[in-house]
């Protein structure tokens, strides 16, 4: 695997570096309007955030909003840093470094009200988006590996039963937002 270009690298071989490493990433359907429209993360401000920020073109010019994008590129770059670290034990080192700037307050803006609403809004649909993928696994596996009828009867219709309730809970969280 090449190694990735410099910040400072030509334009042109960044994004040959990008397209050539480029991964896909499946997004669900219901999820896509709220990645289309991304609001101020200042409190009680609904305004459009601005591209590449977190804040609208009115908070984008305060001291908050040029901390919090130091903070943002800050992060960015300490994410990539982290993603680039192969052996076990340094990436275990730095993961905890990273979490005790985190928890001493180095990206307290981030990682404050709204953004930690969102952050754990997400987490939420992660889990059970994942709960849901592992019980659409089972029953693939259920259905290639079970031979007789009664017992393939009884284990598709228990994990049925789990994916409806686990679909019933996802809509419930999603209705509760609204």
């Amino acid at each position: 695997m090449a190694e990735r270009p410099s910040p400072n690298a030509p334009l042109a071989e960044r994004q040959a570096w990008i397209d050539a490493h480029r991964r896909v990433v499946a997004v669900r359907e219901e999820a896509l309007p709220e990645l289309e429209v991304r609001v101020c993360a200042m409190p009680e401000c609904e305004q459009r955030a601005v591209a590449r920020s977190l804040f609208c073109t009115q908070h984008h010019g305060t001291a908050v909003g040029e901390a919090g994008a130091r903070e943002l590129r800050q992060l960015t770059r300490e994410m990539e840093r982290l993603g680039r670290i192969t052996e076990k034990e340094a990436k275990a080192h730095a993961v905890r470094k990273f979490r005790s700037r985190v928890e001493s307050g180095d990206f307290a803006i981030l990682f404050s009200g709204k953004m930690q609403a969102t952050l754990a809004r997400a987490a939420e649909d992660a889990q059970l988006g994942l709960e849901l993928g592992a019980l659409r696994v089972a029953l693939v596996r259920a259905l290639q590996e079970i031979e007789d009828p009664g017992e393939l009867s009884t284990m598709v219709s228990r994990l049925a039963n789990a994916s409806a309730r686990t679909a019933r809970a996802n809509a419930a969280v999603r209705k509760e937002r609204k």
